[in-house]
């Protein structure tokens, strides 16, 4: 099932991306070009949240819940109309809930178009014969990713267990929400729900919050270790980083920075970076041995 994820990212990173039929509904992975129109309950237009004819790479996160909802399988040209809530402090120091009216239209689809699952899409991608062959070298690559993965966090628990430091409550809510909210988008793609899952909503939140303080913790340290060792990213190490992915993907250089900076995803691969830095330090610095259980 890994190597298959694996082989399905080969396939969207290899896509074309193309204008969706006029009678297309708009799917889950598509992307879409809308209007927004946003007026308070006040009739006052909020400037800063309308748009016109923007492309939204994935709309789902992009928009509000109840308008993304809405939103799915509409055709280009049609337009839809929601309440949005929303809270905000007043200078009391006090939460108040605002409903703000939202009107999206849906100006246009683009789909991407993958290519073919084959020993042609293989030997596209670089040193590969047949299709087993760029299946077989995918399923050891994950198996040395995996052995990585457990080794680092076996030294970021045990960082954590000789270096106490307090985790403020608000970046742990934060990571909180992101924990959750990938479970649920990851569910949201098998058709599922939290509520369809979680027996017991209470140990869930719990667990949520246990894993977000202690994620929370590692990031102030692995922050406080780049600092002191100098472990910066630099402008030449984002270049050899999209020559590879270019060179894994079959694709120039030029292309995948310019996804990259469409998707707004630059400043994400800039952190991933800076965390395989401070990985490879502690790696390179700890002595690891491998048992069975």
């Amino acid at each position: 099932a890994a190597v298959d994820q694996r082989l399905d990212v080969l396939r969207r990173q290899n896509s074309v991306l193309e204008s969706a039929a006029d009678d297309a509904p708009l799917g889950d992975e598509d992307m879409a070009l809308v209007d927004v129109e946003v007026i308070s309950e006040k009739g006052e237009r909020i400037a800063n949240l309308c748009r016109e004819g923007q492309m939204l790479y994935n709309y789902k996160n992009e928009l509000p819940e109840a308008i993304a909802t809405q939103l799915a399988g509409k055709k280009a040209g049609e337009t839809i109309e929601a309440q949005v809530a929303s809270t905000k402090t007043n200078r009391r120091g006090e939460e108040v809930t605002y409903s703000d009216t939202w009107k999206v239209t849906l100006k246009g689809i683009k789909t991407y178009k993958l290519p073919e699952l084959d020993d042609e899409f293989a030997k596209d991608l670089g040193d590969y014969e047949t299709l087993a062959d760029l299946r077989e070298k995918t399923r050891a690559e994950l198996e040395r990713d995996r052995q990585r993965q457990e080794a680092v966090a076996k030294l970021a628990e045990l960082i954590v267990e000789n270096n106490p430091v307090d985790a403020p409550r608000s970046l742990v809510a934060n990571q909180e929400y992101n924990l959750i909210m990938q479970d649920s988008y990851q569910l949201s793609r098998m058709g599922l729900k939290l509520d369809q899952v979680v027996s017991d909503p209470d140990k869930y939140i719990g667990d949520q919050r246990k894993a977000a303080e202690s994620q929370v913790k590692m990031n102030l340290l692995m922050t406080a270790i780049a600092s002191s060792e100098k472990l910066e990213v630099t402008d030449e190490d984002v270049e050899k980083e999209i020559a590879d992915m270019a060179e894994k993907s079959g694709r120039k250089p030029l292309a995948v920075r310019a996804r990259l900076e469409a998707q707004k995803q630059l400043d994400g691969l800039r952190d991933q970076l800076s965390r395989r830095k401070i990985e490879d330090f502690l790696m390179e610095k700890n002595e690891m041995v491998k048992v069975e259980p």
